[in-house]
């Protein structure tokens, strides 16, 4: 019988925890009921609700995308798992696809769809949302507000993941 070898986690986290003021935190016990007052820094709660708040946001508008996009894909092919004859298509799996969203590529999973004759159908509402003229506007916008090149990727919030910024892609477009 063969011992195997188990490595311990020795390293402890290195955040640290934000020490309060002593008097940040009240507690009254009376009658076996304790009752906590606390100050709260407000400008650091309000600065990570905006920020939540803006990546909600930006979820939802990937998501409405999809939605639109898996809604054309029903309309030719019908719904999934149901062979449907009279339409003129059918699913064809999935791929890696991308959108532009909030000046930048996102990254998506393309729904892919055959017609009955054996050629792909390009989704129109795919094609909409992946339209790099919709990133060159968005770069153009921003550079007409005096943002250079080299920054523009700088300027862009961190809330959606994505990439085609970088200094040299923007210059291109």
């Amino acid at each position: 019988m063969m011992s195997r070898k188990y490595q311990k986690k020795t390293q402890h986290s290195k955040r640290k925890l934000q020490k309060l003021p002593e008097d940040a935190v009240k507690v009254d016990i009376a009658d076996g009921q304790a009752t906590f007052q606390m100050v709260l820094p407000m400008n650091a709660l309000m600065a990570e609700v905006a920020h939540s708040i803006g990546e909600m946001s930006c979820q939802t508008g990937l998501l409405m995308m999809k939605a639109m996009i898996d809604e054309e894909v029903e309309q030719l092919a019908g719904p999934k798992g149901l062979h449907q004859d009279h339409l003129p298509a059918y699913r064809w799996g999935k791929e890696e696809g991308h959108v532009v969203f909030l000046g930048r590529k996102v990254a998506v999973e393309k729904p892919r769809v055959r017609g009955k004759d054996g050629g792909e159908i390009h989704l129109r509402r795919y094609q909409a949302f992946r339209n790099p003229q919709r990133m060159d506007q968005a770069v153009e916008a921003k550079l007409l507000r005096r943002v250079s090149r080299r920054d523009y990727e700088g300027v862009l919030d961190d809330v959606c993941e994505g990439y085609g910024i970088d200094k040299s892609s923007v210059s291109r477009h």
